[in-house]
């Protein structure tokens, strides 16, 4: 039977990033408003907290343990997690766009996209198919080179992978669609663009979700927060949606399976921030970082950056 509890209390203003590190057994998330990180157990003890100079958009850990790989704004950069210093490794330079979301892939490569910030706010939805984006994808090996993977994008979101590695997810949050892409483990390449999901086609009448963080299970289903929506959807590798979590905040904004046997959903959310348009609403529990037991699945061991 699937139970909800609620890990943290609302710490945060933009929760994303979800991360489990199976070598530290610990969660990671960072305050994207906050210019914070965050690591806690399972059960939300033992709570650090990481101040930044900048605001992060996305996260993930090193191979040394001792940095991470981050974006802020045009920029993707190593953190020192001891100095809090930052050592920028490319810099997208594109005018008003910004980083948005990353992961790394089975082999320890860093993939990040860009939103195309003229496209954020819900009144641009219907411009879809009219206007070129901004945002692109891009790829950073192991021996730090950056890759357009020259796929254009308008609000990058929730990358990840299968469990095999050969298909790279992608959301687009502008657009609603979640893409998948064939990727070649051995050069990071990615061919085959297509349309998994028409992510407003499973919303109710009236309700504005988008495709915002994700992950997969080891089963290869692809769970991706309904942002606005409030609720997980789990989609069949083939697009199919075959399951409907409903919780308790409005805006859910990234998912990671973790815990000592793989099987918890952590959620972060959205807590009292101002956005455009108008499409979050607050709740008791906006910004609360929830725990899900019971799915009856387990996640993948994500990797650390290899560089």
């Amino acid at each position: 039977m699937t139970q909800i509890e609620v890990l943290t209390p609302a710490l945060t203003t933009i929760g994303e990033s979800a991360l489990w590190d199976v070598e530290t057994e610990r969660l990671w998330w960072i305050d994207i408003f906050g210019h914070a990180i965050f690591r806690a157990t399972a059960e939300g003890r033992e709570l650090r907290v990481w101040s930044l100079p900048s605001r992060p958009s996305s996260f993930a850990l090193c191979a040394d343990g001792d940095r991470a790989i981050i974006t802020s704004g045009s920029r993707i950069a190593f953190l020192d997690l001891e100095t809090t210093e930052l050592e920028v490794v490319f810099d997208a330079d594109v005018e008003r766009a910004g980083f948005n979301d990353g992961t790394v892939d089975r082999q320890g490569r860093f993939v990040t996209g860009l939103a195309d910030h003229d496209l954020m706010e819900p009144a641009t939805f219907d411009r879809v198919g009219t206007t070129e984006p901004r945002g692109r994808l891009y790829r950073v090996d192991g021996d730090r080179t950056s890759h357009d993977l020259g796929q254009p994008i308008g609000m990058s979101n929730g990358p990840c992978f299968s469990p095999d590695g050969t298909t790279l997810y992608w959301g687009d949050s502008w657009s609603r669609v979640v893409h998948a892409f064939d990727y070649e483990p051995a050069t990071g390449l990615t061919t085959n663009p297509r349309v998994l999901v028409q992510f407003h086609g499973d919303s109710p009448a009236g309700v504005t979700a988008v495709p915002d963080g994700a992950t997969v299970d080891a089963e290869g289903g692809i769970w991706v927060a309904a942002c606005y929506g409030s609720e997980i959807r789990r989609y069949a590798p083939d697009g199919t949606l075959d399951r409907r979590l409903p919780v308790p905040v409005v805006s859910p904004t990234s998912v990671a399976f973790g815990g000592p046997d793989l099987d918890t959903l952590f959620v972060t959310s959205i807590g009292d921030a101002t956005l455009p348009g108008g499409l979050h609403r607050a709740g008791p529990l906006a910004g609360t970082i929830l725990a899900v037991h019971g799915l009856g699945v387990r996640g993948i061991p994500e990797t650390r950056f290899a560089g």
